[in-house]
């Protein structure tokens, strides 16, 4: 993709982000419900595509949403906590097979209860974000 070079003297000049008090045009658009979502906004406004055509569908995939009422039906609670779960490569925290020695199985026993619940808590969010975007694309899709 090809992206416009904007610096920040034209980014402050522009008001794209907010100074000093001032409002700005991300402000203006930032609907946004989560942290990721959030930096995903700031980084479109950062990198302004530079392509003719994949502007004009963006603009298209846009004006799609904004004529309709559609609300994205996730929440915060449920993106932080499938974060957390997907991003998660701390092998202390994950859950084993169980280990060979005796002193190893009742460690695991005990250490078993945070581990399940982390498991469990991240296969939940994982479950209600596959539900409530099937919901969405019934909403938001043909037939």
């Amino acid at each position: 993709m090809k992206y416009l070079r904007i610096d920040e003297q034209t980014i402050s000049d522009l008001a794209i982000f907010s100074s000093y008090g001032k409002a700005s045009v991300y402000e203006l658009y930032n609907q946004t419900i989560t942290q990721g979502g959030g930096a995903r906004l700031e980084a479109l406004f950062r990198h302004p595509l530079a392509d003719e055509g994949l502007i004009n569908a963006r603009t298209e995939v846009y004006a799609f949403f904004s004529r309709h009422e559609y609300h994205f039906p996730l929440d915060s609670a449920t993106i932080g906590a499938l974060t957390y779960y997907l991003e998660n490569n701390d092998v202390r925290s994950q859950l084993t097979t169980g280990g060979g020695s005796m002193s190893q199985r009742v460690k695991d026993l005990v250490g078993a209860d945070a581990g399940y619940i982390f498991v469990h808590d991240g296969v939940q969010a994982c479950l209600r974000l596959f539900y409530r975007l099937e919901q969405f694309l019934k909403q938001v899709g043909p037939g």
